[in-house]
């Protein structure tokens, strides 16, 4: 029988379940929706999560980021980060590898950055962050096992350097004309763009997602993207939000910032495993699978409680 907890189930692609029915809806921004307004994107818009575009390609991070993040964490909003890849050109003497181990270093660095301006704390282990992503939609004049290389680096790297496994972010169109519908990383967890709240995304070679973009944030001049009865702030001079639904339950989106939860990429071939890393909690102790969720997150508050008391204590 299926753990329900598990993040990483998802939802079937044949469903046919309208986007706004399903409960549990975020929004992700970007520079472009300017000082976002979170405040009524959790209130009136009841949003669950929220994911911030944190770099794009190399030596470029978003102007609102650190602002996004530290608002995201201020108010508990479980909140995730991503790169958009710049799979385009090569620098003399690299190769395709090296740009996309680049890429993902600079986006940990970016990452980092901001989790030590927030709190001093170690990114992907408060149990409120939720996977990097791989933002892959750029369309690239090299060969499909050029591109196959670089995705497959830079998730190797980020996995290295935060520990943590990754969510790709792409959309049927894109994976079949630049990747050739390759299935190689169907095992990973996958957030789909499918913008229409009418029809259930398909996104062969995946048979199902865990994340769905659904609206693509309107026309400029938006305010407004209705969800479910709700509303999601956008911004006047730069149009709406972005919308996503959530597969599953508050339970298991709860699970989605949980590392032992994690799908990793173990090589190349695309197989996936568990998290190497997440026998571990944040305060060394090892840790068994929980029996509930609500074990899990009094673990992972009583180890939030101690490192707050041993920042409090440095500071003072």
């Amino acid at each position: 029988m299926a753990d329900l907890r598990d993040p990483y189930r998802g939802a079937d692609a044949n469903n046919t379940t309208k986007s706004s029915a399903f409960g549990v809806q975020g929004v992700d921004v970007s520079r472009y929706q300017g000082d976002y307004d979170w405040d009524l994107a959790m209130g009136a818009g009841e949003a669950c999560f929220g994911f911030a575009r944190a770099s794009i390609g190399f030596g470029d991070t978003d102007s609102k980021f650190m602002a996004n993040w530290k608002a995201m964490a201020d108010r508990g909003l479980l909140r995730g980060a991503y790169h958009f890849a710049y799979p385009k050109s090569v620098a003399a003497g690299k190769s395709v590898e090296d740009d996309a181990h680049d890429e993902a270093r600079y986006y940990c660095d970016t990452l980092r950055a901001a989790e030590q301006s927030v709190h001093g704390g170690k990114p992907m282990y408060d149990g409120r962050t939720l996977p990097p992503v791989l933002d892959y939609e750029q369309k690239s004049p090299w060969t499909a096992a050029q591109k196959r290389a670089w995705i497959t680096r830079w998730i190797l790297t980020v996995q290295e350097e935060l520990q943590r496994g990754v969510i790709l972010y792409t959309g049927e169109h894109v994976w079949t004309e630049e990747l050739e519908g390759d299935p190689w990383l169907t095992g990973l967890p996958l957030w789909v763009a499918h913008y229409t709240d009418t029809a259930a995304p398909k996104m062969a070679p995946w048979t199902r997602w865990v994340l769905w973009q659904w609206s693509g944030g309107g026309e400029a001049g938006d305010i407004y993207e209705k969800v479910h009865g709700a509303y999601f702030p956008g911004d006047e001079k730069a149009g709406a939000v972005d919308v996503d639904a959530f597969w599953g339950s508050h339970e298991a989106l709860t699970s989605l910032a949980d590392p032992r939860w994690d799908r990793w990429l173990v090589d190349a071939d695309g197989t996936i495993g568990k998290n190497p890393h997440a026998a571990f909690s944040v305060t060394g102790e090892p840790v068994g699978e929980p029996a509930s969720v609500g074990e899990a997150l009094a673990k992972l508050r009583q180890a939030r409680a101690l490192i707050d008391e041993a920042i409090a204590s440095l500071e003072g």
